[in-house]
């Protein structure tokens, strides 16, 4: 079932926007989590570095370029399990676009009062006008900004699954006992 399919049909756009924003964070949040065990898989021993390692590094783009380094390095892995990891971060990328848009925005009300666009604002590394250096983005509150939340939130829950099932895979490869990962589901046993 998709996560649009699942927005209570009784609620204004402004609500079922709020929704998708709370949902897109914490489904991220969990995809997050699976790459912080396949990081604990490359780079961690049972005597806490790697937790040392990932909370003193708070950029999510540092964090997948050091599990980007640490795969190319791991001469063990399987070349198929290297690049399949390598594609859920390149998707995660992705994610994290969006859900950066939404985190780190400024949110406008109409005169009611009513959540009516988000607008991001940032400077590019190139600037396009070298006089204004900013560029802003907005999305208005719509079904439109609202299926792309949901179509996000989709795609980063499949992820998660994604990565997970590659957990089990690259803990057998690593040969890590140490590491206890909740059993996969039925749907994924092979």
């Amino acid at each position: 079932m998709s996560t649009y399919a699942d927005i209570p049909k009784n609620l204004n756009l402004p609500e079922q926007m709020l929704i998708c924003i709370g949902k897109l964070i914490a489904e991220w949040a969990n995809c997050e989590s699976c790459f912080y065990v396949v990081f604990f898989c490359l780079a961690g021993r049972p005597n806490g570095n790697a937790d040392v390692i990932w909370a003193s590094v708070q950029s999510t783009k540092r964090r997948m370029e050091i599990i980007t380094d640490l795969i190319r390095y791991e001469t063990s892995l399987d070349p198929d399990l290297a690049t399949a990891l390598h594609k859920c971060i390149a998707r995660f990328v992705a994610i994290t676009a969006l859900r950066n848009y939404y985190c780190h925005s400024i949110y406008h009300t109409d005169d009611n009062g009513m959540m009516s666009r988000v607008d991001n604002w940032h400077i590019p590394q190139i600037p396009t006008d070298p006089i204004q250096i900013i560029e802003t983005k907005s999305k208005p509150v719509s079904k439109a900004t609202i299926n792309e939340l949901c179509c996000t939130i989709d795609r980063c829950m499949e992820l998660s699954d994604d990565v997970f099932k590659l957990l089990h895979k690259l803990r057998d490869a690593l040969q890590l006992q140490h590491v206890v990962l909740p059993p996969l589901p039925d749907q994924y046993q092979s």
